[in-house]
């Protein structure tokens, strides 16, 4: 949930989840949500989520997959495309750690009421546990009362 990028209405989160220690979060200073941030002109959004990723975990997504195009609507009239990530590489170093305060991983349990972690964010992993883990094909899904 970086920068806005150029495209203000379209952004990119993906959800990467090791099953030993769980999900990947970051920490922007205020709260934690999935890495990702905005679509910048001329940028694919499978482009946008590989580059913020990077940016802000140091880690390289092989094969970004799309999970979801979420409608977000009443506050924020724009979307995001949730993507998830069976392998990559590197160590957990962000780049721009004026922007990322931490990184870390959550157990599937630490997320769901965790006031700490963006309310949209917690849904977006809703939306991964719900339809991604049982049948993994994308979705389309209305997002109606983040953040």
């Amino acid at each position: 949930m970086a920068e806005q990028g150029d495209l203000p209405n379209n952004g990119v989160n993906i959800v990467l989840r090791d099953h030993q220690k769980g999900y990947l979060l970051v920490h922007n200073g205020t709260k934690w949500s999935l890495p990702g941030g905005g679509i910048k002109k001329g940028e694919t959004s499978k482009q946008a989520i590989i580059r913020e990723t990077r940016e802000e975990t140091g880690l390289i997504i092989k094969r970004p997959i799309m999970v979801a195009d979420i409608q977000l609507v009443v506050l924020w009239k724009h979307k995001v495309i949730l993507f998830t990530a069976t392998s990559w590489d590197g160590i957990v170093n962000p780049l721009f750690k004026d922007e990322i305060k931490d990184v870390r991983f959550f157990k599937p349990e630490e997320v769901q009421d965790n006031e700490d972690i963006y309310r949209a964010q917690r849904i977006f992993v809703k939306i991964y546990e719900a339809v991604w883990t049982k049948m993994p094909i994308p979705v389309f899904a209305i997002a109606t009362d983040p953040p």
